[in-house]
């Protein structure tokens, strides 16, 4: 089995670096892992623009490039945030190519029409921020988000690496790939989780309010779903698993690919 691995936005194959690092022995170690990039998260420019691959122009061309990627055989997929969204993306569109799946922090979509309206033209002004003021002030704007408090009081050296790979991205692929990969972009799949007929498992922080109660809806609409909340009082686990809790995150991955 491979074990495909989609990160988030602003993150790359990086970011799921301390996940694979507990996936290097065990039972999992046999195993290939694979981590693509998605689209604008290529890193700096170092060369003529004109020389880069030409960029999706929708949430669905992403997906379909995603699935060209991908080797033939039995394949594992998880997925981070915007991973996470378009591994479901991969999931409705290419649903013959996956045996199981592991989406952490995922939407299904927006299904009201005044929300999508909303989400794209707050999104479309944010990549035009970025693509205006550049990477370095986007990322003081993105790292003030309260959606990263929980990681206040990570090791400065894993909150600097995050700031680094940040940092790398070129300002406009970035900004279209924002515009692009909206949530408000995004179809809505809510329909299509019913006819998902493989196993599932949504994972959240316990923090993470938001994408908990997602996750618990989306538990109830899939047939083969189990969801799994990382964190406690204690250890109160925010969105970003990966970074927050890799190892936790492993063994859940683990428990996915070995049943």
């Amino acid at each position: 089995m491979s074990i495909v691995f989609l990160h988030g936005f602003t993150g790359g194959p990086t970011s799921w670096d301390a996940v694979l690092g507990h996936l290097l022995s065990g039972p999992c170690a046999a195993e290939r892992k694979l981590c693509p990039v998605i689209t604008g998260h290529e890193g700096s420019v170092t060369g003529p623009r004109d020389g880069w691959p030409a960029q999706p122009q929708s949430f669905e061309a992403e997906v379909d490039r995603l699935a060209a990627l991908l080797p033939r055989g039995t394949l594992h997929l998880v997925g981070y945030s915007l991973g996470a969204r378009l591994a479901l993306g991969l999931l409705v569109r290419h649903r013959v190519r996956f045996e199981s799946a592991t989406l952490i922090g995922g939407h299904p979509g927006l299904d009201d029409a005044v929300a999508r309206t909303a989400r794209m033209e707050a999104d479309d002004a944010l990549a035009a921020r970025l693509a205006d003021a550049g990477v370095a002030a986007f990322v003081e704007e993105w790292e003030a988000l309260p959606s990263w408090d929980t990681q206040r009081t990570l090791a400065p050296a894993r909150l600097a690496a995050q700031r680094a790979l940040r940092l790398s991205h070129d300002a406009p692929r970035l900004a279209h790939a924002l515009r692009t990969l909206s949530l408000g972009r995004m179809p809505s799949w809510t329909a299509a989780l019913a006819a998902m007929d493989l196993p599932i498992t949504l994972v959240a922080g316990y923090a993470d309010t938001k994408f908990r109660a997602l996750a618990e809806t989306m538990g109830k609409a899939l047939p083969d779903a189990r969801v799994v909340v990382l964190g406690d009082a204690a250890a109160p686990f925010g969105h970003n698993l990966p970074l927050e809790a890799p190892g936790e995150l492993a063994r859940v991955i683990v428990g996915m690919v070995n049943v």
